[in-house]
C-alpha cells in the first residue's frame, strides 16, 4: 500500500504512538517514489511500524524522522549502495537502519559492502548499526568519512582505509566490536573523538606519523589493545583516550609529547610499563587511576603539579621519586596504591592534600629534605607525621670525604665515597662517578659504567646527565658498527676465497636465499608490483647463495638509505634500524638492488621464508626506480613457509587456513633444532635461519 505523505504532519515527540493513515494501522511503512526528504520527528515514536521502504528519489532525512521506532525489524531500499551513500541523515534516528540494524536491497539483507568507484563521501551515519555488513571496501576516489557513518556495526572484521581518505568524522567505527584491524593510511592527519571507541576485538593499531591530532576517547574500551604506536607528530594524549583499554601492557610516549589529559590511560589495568618523556609538563587528574599493574612511575623533570587521582589504585607501585619542580600534589593524588612502602619528596612541594596517600596501607616511610619535617607536617601530612624521615646528612659528608681525597688524588678512596653517596641517591655523586668513568682520567675509562651512571643521574634528574647518557650510547653504537665492520670485512674475505675455489667449477648449481626488512606492511598482499602505493619501502635486502651441497659462496647484507621517507618508531623498535642509523649506515637503494640482481641472474633457485611478499617487495623496488624487474619475478622460487606447514603442523584459529597455519620462521626453527635463533628481524639473522631450516628440512626428506 502507499501512502500519502501530505497526511503525516511534522509532530512532537511522544512516547509510545500508532500511526494510523485512513484508519489504517501502518505497520510496514512504503515511502512512495518520488520523495525527496522527510521531515524532522515524521515518525518519531510509531511504535507499531515494523518495516520501513525508502525509495531511490529520497536524498534527506530529517533529525529524529524514524526516533523511538523501537519496534523496527527491516529497512528496505529501492535504490542501489550508491544511491543509498547519497541520502545525508540529520542524525542517528534519522536512519531507520538504527533500529533495525539491517539494510535490505534487491530483497537481500546487506552483509558485503563495496562502495563504488567515483563515490566521493559517505555521509555521517549512513550505516549506523548495521549490524548485518561483515566486510566493507572502500574505494580510492573516496575522500571522506562522516561522523558515525559506520557505528555499531559488529560484525565487521577488517578495515582498510584507502590513501584517499583524508578526513573520517567522530565515531566513525565505535562499537565495531568485531573489528581486529585496521589500516590507517598516510594521508589522515586528524583521528577524530571517539573514532575507535568500544571496538572490543581491535589488538594493534599503528597510528601513522601524518597523525597530528587523536581526539577525546578515541581508543576508549578498546579491551583487546595489546600495543600501540604513537607517532612523533603527536603533542597532546586526549582526554580518555586509551581508558579502559584493559589488556593494554605496554606504552611509549614520544618526546613530541607535551601534555597527558585527563582519565587518558584510566582502568588500563594490564598496563606494566609506560615511559614518559620529559617532555611532557602536565598530566591530568586520573591520567592513570587503576592502572594496577604498574609497578614503577617514574615522572618527567618538568611536571609541577600531581592533580587529584593521577595515580590512585596503582596497588604494584612500591616507591615513587616526585622530582625536584613538583609544587603540589593534589587530592588522593596516590589513593589505594597499596604497595607503596616509600615516598620521597622535594623541597620544592608548598601544597599536599591530607589525602593524598590515602589507604596507602603498606607505607612505611616519607623522606623530605633535611630539616624539613616540621613544614610537611604542617602543610598536610600531620596523619603520617610518624612516618615522616628527613634526608640524612650522611649523603652530604660521603660528597665532601670523595671530594677531600680526590684533591688528595687518593682516587681509590674518592671512588668508594663517591660510589657510597650514589647508593644512597646522590644525583651528584652518580654524574660525578659517569664523568669519571666516561674521561677516564681518574680511573680506567669504561663507557659501558659511564652510560649506566648517566642514566641514573637522568633518573635523579641532575642536569645534562640525560644529554650526556644519549653521547655515550652514540658512541657505544658506534664502536660496535666499527667492530661488525671489521668482522664483516675479515668474514667477506674467507667466504670469497672459498667462493672463487667452488664457483669455477662448471655447472655447479647455486641457491639464492634472501629476507628483507620494510617500512610497515602492505595494504592489500594480493596485488602485483605495479601497486607503488600499496608496497612498503625495503630497509634491509640480505642474501645468501649457496651451492647445492649448503656450502655457502656470497653473503651479503645491506641497510638502505631512507632518502624518501623516515622509517617509523614500531619499525625501528622491532629491527633496530632507525632513520639515524640508516642514514649513517645506509647504500642507495639502486646499488643494493644492482648487487641483489647480479647474484639472482646466476641462481638456479631463490629460497625464502613467506618467499610471495619478499619477491613482491624487491620486485615493487625495482620497478619505482626503472630496474628489470620482470627477471626477478620470472625465477624459480620455493616458500620454506608454505612447504613446511602440514610438518610444523600448528592447528590454526583463523578461518582462512584449513586445517593449519602457516608457521612462522621461529617456529619451524624451533620445531627442527628446538630452539630459538637469535637477532631475528635481522634480515641477514633470518637468512641465516632460513638457509639451515632448508638443509635441515632437504636432509628429513620433507623437501
Amino acid at each position: 500500500m502507499i501512502y500519502n505523505m501530505g497526511k503525516i504532519a511534522t509532530r512532537l515527540y511522544y512516547p509510545d504512538i500508532h500511526l494510523f493513515i485512513n484508519n489504517q494501522e501502518v505497520v510496514d511503512l512504503v515511502i512512495p517514489d518520488g520523495v525527496r526528504s522527510l521531515r524532522n520527528q515524521q515518525f518519531s515514536c510509531f511504535v507499531n511500524i515494523k518495516s520501513v521502504t525508502l525509495p531511490r528519489t529520497i536524498k534527506y532525512i530529517g533529525t529524529s524522522a524514524f526516533g523511538n521506532c523501537k519496534s523496527l525489524v527491516s529497512t528496505f531500499f529501492l535504490g542501489n549502495i550508491q544511491d543509498w551513500c547519497e541520502i545525508y541523515f540529520e542524525d542517528k534516528s534519522s536512519n531507520p537502519t538504527s533500529y533495525s540494524q539491517n539494510l535490505i536491497i534487491d530483497g537481500e539483507e546487506v552483509t558485503n559492502i563495496d562502495i563504488p568507484h567515483g563515490i566521493t563521501k559517505i555521509n555521517s551515519y549512513a550505516f549506523y548499526n548495521c549490524k548485518s555488513i561483515i566486510s566493507l571496501t572502500i574505494p580510492s576516489t573516496v575522500a571522506s568519512i562522516g561522523s558515525c557513518a559506520f557505528w555499531g556495526c559488529n560484525g565487521l572484521k577488517e578495515l582498510s582505509i584507502p590513501g584517499g581518505v583524508t578526513q573520517i568524522g567522530s565515531s566513525a567505527f565505535r562499537g565495531c566490536t568485531s573489528l581486529s584491524s585496521v589500516y590507517i593510511p598516510h594521508s589522515i592527519t586528524e583521528i577524530a573523538q571517539q573514532m575507535f571507541a568500544e571496538c572490543s576485538a581491535l589488538d594493534n593499531v599503528v597510528i601513522p606519523g601524518s597523525v597530528t591530532q587523536i581526539g577525546d576517547s578515541a581508543f576508549k574500551g578498546c579491551t583487546s589493545l595489546t600495543s600501540v604506536y604513537i607517532p612523533h607528530s603527536i603533542t597532546e594524549i586526549a582526554q580518555q583516550m586509551f581508558a579502559e583499554c584493559s589488556t593494554l601492557d605496554n606504552v611509549v610516549i614520544p618526546a613530541s609529547v607535551t601534555k597527558i589529559n585527563h582519565s587518558a590511560f584510566t582502568n588500563c589495568i594490564s598496563l606494566k610499563s609506560i615511559t614518559i618523556p620529559n617532555s611532557v609538563n602536565s598530566i591530568g587528574n586520573h591520567a592513570f587511576e587503576n592502572c594496577s599493574s604498574l609497578t614503577t612511575i617514574n615522572l618527567p623533570e618538568q611536571i609541577q603539579e600531581i592533580e587529584s587521582y593521577t595515580f590512585a589504585g596503582c596497588s604494584m607501585v612500591h616507591a615513587i621519586t616526585i622530582p625536584n619542580g613538583v609544587t603540589s600534589i593534589k587530592s588522593a593524588a596516590f589513593k589505594n596504591c597499596t604497595n607503596l612502602t616509600n615516598v620521597t619528596l622535594p623541597d620544592t612541594i608548598t601544597s599536599i592534600t591530607k589525602d593524598a596517600f590515602d589507604n596507602c596501607t603498606s607505607l612505611e616511610k616519607i623522606v623530605v629534605p633535611s630539616g624539613q619535617k616540621v613544614r610537611f607536617v604542617q602543610m598536610g601530612l600531620g596523619v603520617y607525621e610518624h612516618l615522616i624521615q628527613e634526608q640524612e646528612d650522611e649523603t652530604i659528608a660521603l660528597i665532601k670525604l670523595a671530594e677531600a681525597h680526590a684533591f688528595a688524588k687518593d682516587f681509590s678512596q674518592a671512588i668508594l665515597y663517591y660510589t657510597q653517596a650514589a647508593e644512597k641517591g646522590s644525583a651528584e655523586a652518580t654524574y660525578q662517578l659517569a664523568e669519571w668513568y666516561a674521561i677516564g682520567e681518574n680511573l680506567a675509562k669504561d663507557t659501558h659504567k659511564a652510560l649506566q651512571y648517566y642514566q641514573l643521574a637522568a633518573k635523579l634528574s641532575y642536569k645534562d646527565a640525560q644529554l650526556k647518557a644519549e653521547q655515550i650510547q652514540f658512541e657505544i653504537e658506534a664502536e660496535h658498527q666499527r667492530y661488525n665492520e671489521q668482522m664483516a670485512a675479515f668474514m667477506n674475505e674467507q667466504i670469497m676465497s672459498y667462493a672463487q675455489q667452488t664457483i669455477s667449477q662448471e655447472g655447479q648449481p647455486t641457491y639464492l636465499f634472501f629476507d628483507t626488512e620494510c617500512n610497515g606492511l602492505p595494504q592489500f598482499y594480493d596485488v602485483d608490483v605495479h601497486m607503488t602505493n600499496n608496497w612498503p619501502n625495503v630497509i634491509q635486502l640480505a642474501w645468501i647463495v649457496t651451492d647445492e651441497q649448503g656450502n655457502v659462496l656470497k653473503r651479503k647484507s645491506h641497510i638502505i638509505t631512507p632518502n624518501v621517507f623516515e622509517i617509523n618508531d614500531n619499525v625501528a623498535n622491532l629491527t633496530g634500524i632507525t632513520t639515524t642509523r640508516a642514514m649513517r649506515e645506509g647504500i642507495e637503494l639502486t646499488t643494493a638492488l644492482s648487487d641483489f640482481m647480479s647474484d639472482v641472474n646466476n641462481a638456479q633457485l631463490l629460497i625464502g621464508h613467506n618467499i610471495d611478499f619478499d619477491m613482491k617487495v624487491v620486485g615493487c623496488e625495482l620497478y619505482r626506480n626503472d630496474m628489470d624487474y620482470e627477471n626477478l619475478l620470472s625465477k624459480k622460487t620455493l616458500c620454506t613457509m608454505k612447504r613446511s606447514t602440514y610438518f610444523c603442523a600448528i592447528p590454526s584459529s583463523n578461518s582462512r587456513y584449513n586445517d593449519y597455519k602457516w608457521p612462522r620462521l621461529e617456529e619451524l626453527y624451533h620445531k627442527l633444532f628446538g630452539c630459538s635463533f637469535s637477532g631475528a628481524h635481522d634480515a641477514l639473522s633470518d637468512v641465516e635461519a632460513t638457509k639451515k631450516c632448508y638443509f635441515e628440512l632437504k636432509k628429513k626428506g620433507v623437501l
